[in-house]
């Protein structure tokens, strides 16, 4: 169950460059204490970590031009306290290595996507 503790929004930034994977993603949140920003591509990332300062990042592993080990990489330079988590449909044990080495704290595979929710939910107290 999650915690009812009265917090400001946390800020999600969900990077994939399927829109419809966005939108299933903005769902999970709906109702809960979340503002959820998206990005279709690793650039767009960099870009709106930057000015908009998420608390969590939702990383796709595979997208065109950047992908999401090159963008957690880059956001780890620009604040070493980032907090990702690399979503994928490609669930080999080497995805999630060059992952958890690029920065990203969790690695989901995409057929289990509401771990997102509890994840989030443990290390900052979403509420309804």
């Amino acid at each position: 169950m999650l915690q009812m503790a009265k917090r400001s929004p946390i800020k999600l930034l969900v990077v994939d460059d399927h829109a419809a994977f966005r939108a299933t993603v903005r769902q999970m949140f709906d109702g809960l204490n979340a503002v959820v920003i998206e990005a279709a591509s690793g650039e767009e990332a960099l870009q709106l970590f930057g000015s908009e300062h998420p608390d969590w990042v939702i990383m796709d592993l595979r997208m065109p031009g950047m992908g999401g080990i090159k963008a957690t990489e880059a956001i780890h330079h620009l604040d070493a306290s980032a907090r990702v988590i690399v979503i994928s449909q490609f669930t080999e044990p080497e995805w999630d290595e060059q992952a958890r080495r690029a920065g990203a704290m969790e690695f989901v595979s995409k057929e289990h996507l509401a771990q997102l929710v509890s994840i989030i939910d443990r290390q900052s107290s979403l509420q309804p």
